[in-house]
């Protein structure tokens, strides 16, 4: 019987798959950093009213990521499980992306109109594919090491292409067409990102084997509303995740309006970003070998306290030694080693949680799960889009004319509290939430497994379900379980 807790994933395998990583942090990062940047300072939009509508659109995402994870659990055809949606998701997602920093001839109502639903469908096509290729994770194999291994992997890739964004637009803004209020250099930089994206996404739904993955059955709507109120681990990782995401996304979506408005000098985010980013691949190669020498748990409450810390040491070189490059890059390198390790723990936590749910209910509905990660991450996003815009608005910082030398002090301090202050305090609150709620790690999720998959004469296995056992004779010669 095949034993997916031994399950050995080759190298190449997992970069292939992480290939598709890659290329989705190009273009999540272009839309999360620039986005709400390209709307407010070059086409003039409200802040606020462009936040608000992020916010609809990921409301939205609350029933349409379930669904798609409904219809991914379901799927059954020649082509795969996972590789149809992938292929499909990432083609809509690419021309989408490319629509959405397309210059329109239009009033502003008309630009409202046009820019909002266009992420609106951008979304969703995004969610076409994220989902079954996070979906993957679960299914290839339940060797914990194997799964920290493979996440480090895509974050690793991710958070190259990451820093690769937010280092090359503001340069090549800036060099290249005179300015970041371009609306030329924003859409020649979406059509690179679309194609660079394309080409890593498909990369791994091509080359993935799905004949590694688990069969699961077809499940019912009802079915999995029921299981989401059994998986109460599942709330448990989306409420720290969240304030994870939100965190994240203020520190890292504020630096082009901080070096803009605040230090004085965009160019100089792309040393910024250099030097944090070591701190993150440095956190990402670390994870693996560390977790499984002190568990998940305790890298999980370093993480916090390695962002909490590296965040004061900005909002404090910042204001008392304003405008030296090195301090400042050397606090954001702190804070996102910490960020660095959360990156690769989430997905573990999604993958764990997908095994929990079995453990609790018979069923394996891993895009189900996955899907409660993905939506927790755009949420996130859109909230921070909502927060930036009440900022940019009171603040003063929206419009072509916006400056330098503008924007009040009002402005640059309420600027440098929501980027240092406010991301501590919800990473406090994400710890908190964390440690008192969360009850998966490496020993509890291994010791399940080895006992699930203890191969049997006859290929009988004992699942613990809490109080209740029960055996499940598996019949390979019509591939049906029949519950003793």
């Amino acid at each position: 019987m095949f034993n997916p807790y031994e399950a050995k994933i080759p190298t190449k395998n997992k970069l292939l798959y992480a290939s598709g990583s890659f290329g989705s942090g190009f273009l999540f990062t272009l839309v999360s950093s620039f986005y709400m940047f390209y709307l407010t300072q070059v086409q003039g939009l409200s802040g606020t009213i462009v936040g608000t509508f992020f916010l609809i659109a990921r409301l939205w995402d609350a029933i349409n990521d379930p669904i798609m994870g409904a219809i991914v659990t379901n799927t059954r055809t020649r082509f795969g499980k996972y590789r149809l949606w992938m292929i499909i998701g990432c083609v809509l997602t690419a021309i989408t992306l490319v629509l959405m920093f397309s210059n329109v001839n239009m009033n502003l109502s008309q630009k409202y109109q046009y820019y909002l639903s266009i992420y609106i469908i951008w979304g969703m096509a995004f969610t076409l594919v994220e989902i079954p290729y996070w979906s993957l994770i679960p299914v290839m194999t339940k060797n914990e090491t194997e799964r920290s291994s493979i996440s480090a992997m895509t974050q690793i890739l991710n958070s190259i292409s990451t820093v690769f964004v937010s280092i090359l637009v503001p340069i090549s803004l800036i060099s290249i067409w005179g300015s970041q209020n371009n609306s030329k250099g924003y859409f020649i930089i979406a059509l690179v990102v679309a194609v660079l994206y394309l080409g890593a996404m498909l990369t791994s739904a091509l080359t993935f084997n799905e004949k590694r993955t688990l069969v699961e059955r077809r499940y019912s709507i009802k079915s999995m509303f029921f299981a989401f109120k059994k998986n109460d681990q599942a709330i448990s990782m989306f409420a720290p995740v969240l304030l994870l995401n939100i965190a994240f996304g203020l520190v890292l979506n504020l630096g082009i309006y901080f070096f803009s408005f605040d230090f004085g000098d965009p160019t100089k985010q792309s040393v910024f970003m250099i030097i944090a980013g070591i701190g993150m691949a440095l956190a990402v190669l670390s994870y693996t070998p560390l977790s499984k020498i002190i568990g998940r748990k305790t890298v999980f409450v370093l993480s916090c306290s390695f962002i909490i810390c590296g965040l004061f040491l900005m909002f404090f070189f910042n204001q008392f030694m304003h405008g030296n490059l090195i301090y400042l890059s050397m606090g954001a390198m702190v804070g996102l080693f910490g960020f660095g390790w959360i990156n690769v723990a989430r997905v573990v936590m999604a993958a764990s949680v997908c095994d929990y749910a079995y453990k609790k209910t018979g069923q394996r509905m891993d895009s189900l799960w996955v899907s409660v990660l993905s939506f927790s991450g755009k949420l996130g996003t859109s909230l921070v889009a909502l927060i930036i815009g009440i900022v940019l608005d009171v603040g003063g910082f929206v419009g072509k004319d916006a400056t330098v030398d503008v924007v009040s002090v009002y402005g640059i301090n309420l600027l440098r509290l929501t980027m240092f202050i406010v991301p501590a305090v919800l990473v406090v609150f994400a710890l908190v939430t964390y440690v008192k709620f969360y009850r998966l790690d490496n020993k509890k999720i291994s010791f399940y497994y080895r006992k699930q998959y203890k191969p049997k004469v006859g290929k009988v296995h004992v699942v613990k379900i809490k109080s209740n056992i029960r055996k499940e004779k598996l019949q390979s010669s019509d591939k049906k379980e029949k519950i003793l």
